[in-house]
C-alpha cells in the first residue's frame, strides 16, 4: 500500500533504502544474568560442604550472591520493559503494569507447580517469589532512580529486623514444611503469604530492596562506560 500522491516505483525505491535501527543489547546485563544463572545452576548441582565439611568452591562464591544478582537483573529487566531510562506514562504505563501483572501469575503458577517436586529433588523454587516481586513492582514503575535507591535502603535495614522479630513467631517456613504449592495457596493462604514473605528461602521484605536496586539501574544510562566502571565496581 503506496501512501497517496507515490508512485509504485517511488514507493519500492523508499523501502529498498529504509534501514531498520535495532536498539543494541547492553551486553553488561547479558553477562550479569549469565553468571547468575551459572551461579544458581552451581550451587544446586555441588553441595554446600565438601567431604572434609569445608564449603565448596561453588558456594564460596556463588552461595548467596546468584540469587541476588539475578534478583537485581530481574529489576534492570522490569525497567527495560517498561520504557528503560525515560519510564513509561498514560496509556504505556497501564499497559506495561498489565504486562507485569500477567508475568506474575504465569511465573508464580508455574513455581507452585514445581513445588510438588520439592520433596524429590530437594530444591526450594525462587519462581514464587518471583511473582511476588514483580506485583509489588508494578507500582514502582514510576518511581524515579533515587527514589528507588531510598526504598531500597529502607528495606536492607528493615528486612533483616523483621526477620529476626519474626524468627519466634510459630510461622510456617520451608525449612520444616512442604514447598508452597496450590495446595498451600487454597488450604493455608496466610501460611502461603507468611512464607512468600518473611520464612521462606527468598523473603521478598529482604528481595525487594535487589529489585528495587536492579529498577533503579535500568533506568539510568547503561552505554555509559563511566557508569559501567562504576557498577562493576
Amino acid at each position: 500500500l503506496e501512501p497517496p500522491g507515490v508512485s509504485p516505483a517511488d514507493a519500492g525505491t523508499s523501502a529498498s533504502t529504509t534501514v531498520v535501527h535495532r536498539k543494541p543489547r547492553v551486553i553488561g546485563v547479558d553477562v550479569a544474568r549469565g553468571l547468575a544463572l551459572i551461579g544458581m545452576m552451581a550451587t544446586h548441582v555441588f553441595g554446600t560442604l565438601d567431604d572434609n565439611d569445608n564449603p565448596t568452591v561453588a558456594h564460596v562464591l556463588a552461595g548467596g550472591r546468584a540469587a541476588t544478582t539475578f534478583v537485581l537483573v530481574a529489576g534492570v529487566s522490569l525497567a527495560f520493559l517498561s520504557g528503560g531510562p525515560r519510564g513509561v506514562h498514560g496509556r504505556g504505563r497501564i499497559g506495561a503494569s498489565a504486562g507485569l501483572a500477567v508475568r506474575a501469575i504465569l511465573v508464580g503458577a508455574i513455581g507452585l507447580a514445581l513445588g510438588y517436586l520439592s520433596d524429590a529433588n530437594g530444591i526450594y523454587g525462587i519462581l514464587q517469589f518471583y511473582a511476588v516481586l514483580f506485583l509489588l513492582a508494578i507500582p514502582l514503575l514510576g518511581f524515579p532512580p533515587m527514589a528507588l535507591l531510598g526504598i531500597a535502603a529502607s528495606l536492607t535495614i528493615l528486612g533483616p529486623m523483621l526477620l529476626v522479630a519474626t524468627a519466634d513467631a510459630g510461622l510456617p517456613y520451608a525449612g520444616s514444611d512442604a514447598e508452597p504449592t496450590f495446595t498451600t495457596l487454597f488450604q493455608d493462604p496466610v501460611g502461603l503469604l507468611a512464607q512468600l514473605f518473611l520464612t521462606g528461602e527468598y523473603p521478598v521484605v529482604v528481595y525487594l530492596a535487589y529489585l528495587c536496586v536492579g529498577l533503579a539501574i535500568g533506568r539510568l544510562d547503561l552505554r555509559s562506560p563511566r557508569l559501567a566502571w562504576l557498577l562493576l565496581g
